[in-house]
């Protein structure tokens, strides 16, 4: 199967490229190749090409810890209407998104991410992957599950700035939610989401008993935090790793 990945030096879609080139003839394409809000630049790519699959994971914006502007919104529209022009020459489109679509959102990123998940609502080929917080050893040192897996090993304390209901899902479970889409191409939404969600707090107690000592759980904010989870809740029939073992499976790839 011909896949084509955008995105590629971003967190997902590097690690979607290197865990699907070996199952499949992958094309991975990022910024440094050409900017895919160019139209006659990804018009000139998609010339005399054919992919069975599209995955598009890049993105502008995103980051909490930083400030967005309007070229965030721009960016994203034109990248997403720029493929959805070509789609002569793809049979599917998966399109990752996150929970920042859900609502009302204002800010650009997740303004242009809930505009995109409309437009999808409408296309055929199109699919929509909601996304809350995909794990794994290779995700940045800042990020909830790492920074916290990495205090537990050097036995430091385990921090968690405000408790709240948030969906995790485990990188090599995404992959199999990407194969399950690509077998069932009518599944227009899907959540990349266990059914057991936990609070932050409890999988900081998973962290901490992952080897035989125990550190302390320090909670900076007492009050609780808004949920950070999937609204959909259909069947994904596909074994899974799970939450608990995506956890143990980081800790020990870490070393």
């Amino acid at each position: 199967m011909k896949i084509l990945i955008t995105g590629k030096n971003g967190y997902i879609g590097k690690n979607l490229t290197n865990k699907l080139k070996g199952l499949h003839h992958i094309t991975s394409i990022g910024r440094d190749d050409f900017d895919l809000s160019d139209r006659e630049l990804t018009n000139k790519f998609f010339k005399n090409k054919y992919f069975d699959v599209v995955i598009h994971t890049a993105i502008t914006g995103g980051h909490r810890l930083e400030k967005e502007d309007s070229k965030v919104f721009y960016n994203n529209i034109s990248m997403f209407y720029n493929l959805l022009s070509n789609q002569d020459n793809y049979s599917q489109f998966i399109n990752l998104s996150s929970g920042a679509e859900l609502g009302k959102p204002t800010e650009p990123y997740g303004l242009s991410k809930n505009i995109i998940h409309k437009i999808i609502q409408n296309e055929p080929k199109f699919n929509n992957i909601l996304s809350f917080g995909i794990f794994s050893e290779n995700e940045k040192d800042t990020r909830f599950i790492k920074s916290n897996i990495e205090r537990y090993k050097n036995k430091k304390p385990l921090i968690i700035h405000q408790n709240k209901l948030m969906d995790f899902f485990y990188i090599d479970d995404f992959v199999s939610l990407i194969h399950y889409i690509i077998q069932n191409p009518k599944i227009k939404n899907i959540n990349a989401s266990y059914y057991n969600t936990c609070s932050l707090y409890e999988i900081a107690e998973i962290i901490n008993n992952l080897d035989s000592h125990k550190c302390d759980i320090i909670l900076e904010n007492k009050s609780e935090g808004e949920p950070y989870i999937s609204p959909y809740q259909e069947k994904i029939n596909i074994p899974l790793i799970g939450l608990k073992k995506g956890i143990k499976k980081t800790y020990y790839a870490t070393y």
